[in-house]
């Protein structure tokens, strides 16, 4: 399955580094970029290319967890800016980088793509040179910020299943229960979730909370289950890893009374997060 990642098209902070990107797209897309709209237009030309190859995920990090509400208008202004060359300031990086996250969330939401949100990580520790350096956990809060961005994609009915990934172990409640406050009944069952545990959580004891945490704050029957960077081909290895860390927890569960010791409500829970949820969520088929 191939992912759309959009890291690229955040890069407001780095003047250089986005027009590379803008001379870049609009080659590709045979668009000229001298507006806001004509970048989302040529970011949907990409889009539409991935959908129609197959794509139904996107994946998106975020260093930086901030919300300002941005009016088509106000993003217009600060793209001119950025355009001739100038930096912008901090308020304005939030606010066009909030109005592009909207924009693109919306789009996804029109194509039934999934999306999915990486949070909780300072990059470039220890940089040493171009393209070096370490990515570490970031203790910024997040709560406010990314119930925000996802608050005004519901308001205007256009919030995609979302996928909500933290890398500090200490949001794993938090994003459980931001997750829990924008289900939808009317849409696909768990449509907010909390994802894997990834990184530096990925590991027994990163799991198994990540697993508690869902417990006890969602539903972990919904859960889509573990997931792999294809990059590497050993990172497959984490599925059956995975799968050994959740028939032991809820064996676990079983023998200490916390949940029935039904055979075949435990199968189907397992089957379901080890493989049938991901495959209705993400509409594989």
């Amino acid at each position: 399955m191939r992912t759309f990642r959009a890291d690229e098209f955040f890069c407001f902070h780095d003047v250089h580094r986005l027009q590379n990107v803008l001379t870049q797209l609009s080659e590709l897309c045979d668009i000229s970029i001298d507006s806001f709209s004509a970048y989302l237009a040529a970011i949907q030309s990409r889009l539409s290319y991935f959908h129609h190859v197959g794509c139904r995920l996107s994946d998106l990090g975020l260093p930086n967890v901030d919300y300002q509400a941005c009016s088509p208008e106000q993003a217009e202004v600060i793209f001119k800016i950025l355009r001739q060359g100038e930096p912008i300031s901090p308020t304005e990086l939030i606010q066009i980088s909030s109005r592009l996250f909207y924009e693109m969330g919306k789009r996804y939401f029109e194509l039934g793509w999934s999306m999915q949100l990486h949070v909780g990580v300072l990059v470039n520790v220890n940089q040493l040179g171009p393209g070096t350096g370490f990515s570490v956990i970031n203790t910024q809060p997040i709560a406010i910020a990314i119930s925000n961005l996802l608050n005004e994609l519901d308001l205007n009915s256009c919030l995609p299943n979302t996928v909500l990934y933290n890398l500090n172990p200490n949001d794993n409640a938090i994003l459980g229960c931001i997750a829990g406050a924008f289900q939808d009944s009317d849409a696909s069952a768990g449509k907010i979730q909390l994802g894997a545990a990834w990184c530096f959580n990925d590991h027994k004891d990163g799991m198994e909370a990540q697993l508690t945490t869902l417990k006890n704050l969602g539903a972990l029957g919904r859960f889509v289950g573990m997931l792999t960077g294809s990059r590497n081909i050993f990172s497959f290895s984490h599925h059956e890893y995975f799968r050994r860390v959740l028939c032991n927890l809820l064996a676990r569960w079983v023998k200490q009374g916390e949940i029935p010791h039904d055979q075949e409500l435990l199968r189907q829970t397992i089957e379901n997060i080890c493989y049938y949820n991901a495959k209705h969520y993400f509409q594989f088929s």
